[in-house]
């Protein structure tokens, strides 16, 4: 009695304005939360020990309007206590915020659920942006988890021009590495009693060099490797002293699904990816002797790497859908093995009847590696999929933003441990750069997209999509629709800049019709390779 509940209908981060016209009383309290319990009352349970409240007391004034200025919360339902009277419904507004982040890009297809799902991840990047990428808005966290970070950076990055975001959050980064190289596990680090908390740990401590270079690859811009090329120097020494095995116990594949990673495949793994990232970056910087002494430590750590991990038939002894990932990505494969590899990745997905099993280690590296080696179906079936654990299977159950675990509510066990439950979560939201590079195909291939591939994976479930990213250059369009056994592919490459555009040869070159300015390069292989510069072009072809 006298307690009212308001559903926003989607969660957000941000607070709750409320207009109160003439009323007296000595205090009013807003509690907020994610979640409503079975008897329709305010979950606040996996909040921990945040206070999610409110407190006001009216003036009585007319047309009194009151809003917190210092403060935030992550919620869509409000439970309103102490006011006297059944208020209206326009008596509470919900005001989002977000770090002021310019929208890069846009999708939207012929599967309103996945459309659904798109506008779930952007919630999630909105509610998470604040000033560092927290790894939630509601509880008692709100903490930049450099696994986390990295992990969505490249799905935040076509969302969102996170270049300034992003460099920010990389001198946090920087400003907290410890004397002996490693990088923290959440940055700026917290003098809070939240753990454990282990430095250098991989997979996390690794986006002291990732970061950086996904960057580069996104918007061309080499100052932030300049800046803190020293600072990976450093932790590439800490890898170096510690080889494979990291000191502490670090995080696994977190929430993974049971499929346990050995924590040393991964703190191999990310040796090497680092490694391999560094010869480039010293490269670039015209670093030639740290470049050449990081390929010889490359060319080591992947023979050990093959000798330690790999069986002879290609099989991992780690078999896990994120042990494949992670291998196959970070190229720590000789060509046949990986080939071999990649068959043994996609039997464990069908074993587990089209289901991920990947934590957050692995499950950013999954949808490029298999879209690789030329299995999009696949990705389409884990994408399409409705049963746990899936993302479709998370909407079913009424998410309107990335829950940090699949099983977070299930209909016949309700909540999840509120210890580690988050409703509102970015690293399940990965899923989304494929959305741009896979469904609509749009993948730099030089850093800034000066040169662009153009490969959408056509169909999967799909009749339309249209995806657009705009790159530094300006907007990139790739719109595809499909009736009876045609294709229609529409796409727009900004000026200066160019394209290499690949439609399957199933189409038959016959049946291609091209715009004059199209030039065929290429027709080895799978694909049909067009070049084609700036401007709009119109394919049509048959399936």
């Amino acid at each position: 009695k006298g307690i009212y509940i308001f559903d926003l209908g989607q969660n957000i981060a941000g607070f709750v304005r409320v207009k109160i016209n003439g009323r007296k009383t000595d205090k009013i309290v807003l509690r907020f939360g994610e979640m409503l319990n079975d008897q329709g009352n305010l979950y606040t349970e996996n909040i921990r020990m945040a206070r999610a409240t409110d407190n006001y007391f009216t003036k009585g004034e007319r047309d009194e309007i009151w809003e917190p200025y210092f403060t935030y919360h992550g919620f869509r339902y409000i439970e309103l206590s102490g006011y006297p009277e059944e208020p209206d419904q326009d008596m509470i507004t919900g005001i989002v915020l977000h770090s002021d982040i310019p929208i890069a890009g846009s999708f939207e297809c012929s599967n309103e659920k996945i459309n659904k799902l798109y506008e779930n991840i952007f919630w999630s990047q909105r509610a998470n942006f604040m000033d560092i990428p927290t790894d939630c808005p509601q509880r008692d966290e709100r903490l930049g988890w450099t696994a986390d970070a990295v992990d969505f950076i490249r799905t935040a990055s076509f969302n969102m021009d996170t270049t300034s975001f992003y460099t920010k959050w990389l001198r946090d980064l920087n400003d907290v590495q410890e004397e002996n190289g490693a990088y923290t596990a959440i940055a700026p680090k917290p003098e809070l009693g939240v753990g454990p908390l282990y430095s250098g740990a991989g997979g996390f401590s690794d986006s002291g060099i990732i970061t950086p270079y996904s960057l580069y690859k996104l918007y061309g811009d080499t100052l932030v490797l300049k800046r803190y090329y020293e600072n990976m120097v450093k932790f590439m020494n800490y890898l170096e002293e510690n080889e494979f095995k990291r000191p502490g116990n670090g995080y696994g594949d977190w929430l993974s699904v049971d499929a346990d990673t050995p924590q040393e495949l991964i703190d191999a793994a990310f040796f090497a990816f680092d490694t391999k990232l560094m010869v480039d970056i010293s490269y670039l910087l015209n670093k030639t002797d740290e470049a050449e002494r990081y390929k010889n430590l490359y060319g080591k750590i992947k023979r050990k790497f093959m000798e330690s991990f790999v069986n002879k038939d290609g099989s991992l002894k780690s078999g896990t859908q994120t042990a494949y990932a992670i291998s196959l990505y970070f190229n720590l494969l000789d060509e046949e093995t990986a080939k071999k590899s990649s068959k043994f990745l996609i039997e464990d997905i069908e074993r587990r009847d089209w289901h991920v099993s990947s934590g957050f280690i692995g499950l950013t590296y999954l949808f490029p590696v298999l879209t690789k080696f030329g299995r999009s179906d696949i990705v389409y079936k884990l994408l399409l999929n409705e049963s746990f654990p899936s993302w479709i299977n998370m909407l079913n159950n009424g998410a309107t933003t990335m829950w940090e675990r699949w099983d977070g509510w299930k209909p016949d066990k309700g909540f999840f441990d509120p210890l580690m439950n988050s409703f509102n979560h970015t690293s399940l939201g990965v899923i989304g750069e494929w959305f741009y590079s896979g469904i609509g195909g749009i993948i730099p291939e030089e850093p800034g997209f000066k040169k662009i591939i153009i490969k959408p994976s056509v169909g999967g479930g799909l009749n339309y999509a249209r995806v657009s990213y705009f790159s530094i250059y300006g907007k990139i369009i790739s719109e595809w629709k499909i009736e009876d056994d045609t294709v229609s592919l529409e796409v727009r490459i900004p000026i200066n800049t160019s394209a290499k555009l690949l439609i399957p040869k199933i189409a038959g070159k016959k049946n291609i019709n091209k715009p004059y300015k199209a030039e065929l390069v290429n027709k080895n292989g799978e694909y049909f390779i067009f070049n084609i510069g700036s401007g709009v072009y119109n394919f049509v072809y048959k399936i």
